[in-house]
């Protein structure tokens, strides 16, 4: 096992062919960085550099597993550039803290969110057939570092996770074949597009700002607080 614990470390291009790596701590600036087998990240931040490569990226490989126990880690991109984290394997959200993704995230694979909060602030696009989140993990659709907000697409397929919170970012779930959102739906800021969907709060809904926009039924069955927006 190859552990990052402490201090920053600039490398153009890194491959993890085999074995597992621990990013526990510390700065890892980047270029690209594909990860073919397994990756733990519970501490520190990866930040993909314009400066490094015109288009940054971090590529989770289709088999490969990338876990992050939600700890405040950020992927952020740095200097310009068009920075992507691309997941074509497994990327798993545990813990109990939040992990922030930065970045465009462009995922063909499964993202698990059994634990903790995965902030997914660059915006993006998945199938909604590729996000499985439980009773204990949130999805979060936020703000970057900088502020900014970005649009992440449901491009088809049910999204159904049990907890999703809109914080400053956009979740357009249009494109969708359904919208249930089985346990928690809060919207504190940014934006939620259903457009001519039909989607069902199953729990409880809070909206305290931001917009809730779509022409299609929305049925709300566990009762709702609306504060805002």
């Amino acid at each position: 096992q190859v552990t990052h614990a402490t201090g920053s470390d600039t490398v153009h291009s890194l491959t993890n062919a085999s074995g597992r790596v621990l990013m526990a701590g510390g700065t890892l600036d980047l270029g690209s960085l594909v990860n073919d087998a397994g990756i733990t990240w519970t501490g520190g931040n990866i930040l993909l550099d314009g400066s490094l490569a015109p288009s940054p990226a971090f590529t989770n490989a289709a088999g490969a597993t990338l876990t992050l126990d939600g700890n405040g880690q950020h992927l952020a991109a740095v200097n310009g550039g068009s920075a992507m984290l691309s997941n074509l394997g497994t990327l798993t959200s545990a813990g109990l803290g939040v992990a922030s993704i930065d970045v465009k995230l462009a995922n063909a694979g499964l993202l698990a969110v059994s634990s903790g909060t995965l902030s997914v602030n660059g915006g993006g696009s998945s199938s909604g057939y590729g996000i499985a989140a439980g009773a204990g993990g949130v999805m979060q659709f936020g703000t970057t570092a900088g502020g900014g907000g970005a649009t992440f697409a449901i491009t088809d397929g049910f999204y159904a996770p049990a907890n999703t919170v809109v914080n400053g970012g956009t979740l357009d779930a249009s494109a969708a074949s359904a919208a249930i959102f089985i346990d928690r739906l809060q919207v504190a800021a940014g934006a939620l597009r259903l457009g001519s969907l039909a989607a069902v709060d199953q729990g409880a809904l809070t909206q305290s700002g931001g917009t809730i926009a779509g022409s299609g039924i929305f049925s709300v069955v566990g009762g709702g607080f609306f504060g805002g927006g």
